[in-house]
């Protein structure tokens, strides 16, 4: 478990665009922990938590694009029923809002990893560390 940064960068909603931003990630050696993108008619957010936040702020203000971050909590799952009610419950019992989740897994592997929108994510990061 962890609180890291989430960046939300908006893109055009064209061909193209989110490989120009994956492109300068790639050429700044920035890995992409987790990602998702939301879309409407005429642009998207791309949600996505990198592995060198510190040096993004000055990639993305150089090459134009608007965005926002802010902290959320990474945490692994067992990849079975009832492991994100689990957690939800937990927060739930605590009086904790969840903005919003997102994870994705393979039904071979055996663990997920889940981002955490909360309005306290280090509340969240410190109930979720107790179990």
């Amino acid at each position: 478990m962890a609180v890291l940064k989430q960046f939300s960068v908006r893109l055009v909603n064209k061909p193209g665009a989110l490989a120009c931003l994956c492109k300068l990630l790639k050429d700044a050696q920035i890995n992409i922990l987790a990602v998702s993108v939301h879309d409407s008619t005429d642009s998207g957010i791309v949600r996505f938590v990198p592995d060198k936040p510190d040096i993004l702020d000055d990639i993305l203000v150089n090459n134009h694009y608007c965005y926002d971050v802010k902290d959320i909590v990474m945490i692994t799952l067992e990849n079975m029923p009832g492991a994100l009610w689990r957690t939800a419950q937990k927060l739930a019992n605590n009086k904790i809002n969840i903005d919003y989740v997102y994870t994705a897994n393979h039904p071979e592997v055996e663990r997920t990893v889940l981002v955490i929108s909360s309005p306290q994510p280090k509340k969240v990061d410190k109930i979720l560390k107790k179990n």
